[in-house]
């Protein structure tokens, strides 16, 4: 059983990549390189600017965020939070996604935040342009 949950998330990473691959955007991934998320992008034509994504499957979301936030807790009181992260919730049967910041760009505060209340987006061309240009303000303003 725990083969077919890898594979479900394997996927939904797959299908995560074709999106941004597919997206307006010219992105470089590559694999987060701890366990922290799943996902390192940077804007090719900037690569200053740059965020994480972390990628979950819908049938397995609430079982895992939870667990997700206490660690970026204790990664941020850490001082190891240091750039915006994507949360995206695939339906890997549907191949469809909703997605929001899991750690975002406070221009009040003048700092990246985690959140804790969730307000999903369906994840498309226009919702993830929105999303973009609030990370590229943030590394504007920095």
């Amino acid at each position: 059983m725990e083969h077919i949950n890898d594979f479900k998330e394997w996927r939904a990473e797959e299908i995560v990549k074709v999106f941004l691959l597919k997206s307006d955007y010219k992105f470089e991934i590559e694999i987060f390189p701890t366990k922290m998320f799943d996902l390192f992008v940077k804007l090719k034509s900037n690569p200053d600017i740059k965020f994480a994504i972390e990628v979950k499957t819908k049938s397995r979301f609430q079982s895992r965020i939870n667990k997700q936030l206490d660690i970026l807790k204790t990664y941020r009181e850490a001082g190891l939070i240091n750039i915006p992260v994507f949360l995206i919730k695939v339906d890997e049967i549907e191949e469809d996604s909703e997605f929001d910041f899991l750690v975002f760009p406070s221009f009040q505060e003048n700092k990246l935040l985690i959140r804790n209340d969730f307000k999903f987006l369906k994840l498309d061309k226009e919702n993830f342009a929105t999303k973009m240009k609030a990370i590229e303000k943030w590394y504007l303003l920095k």
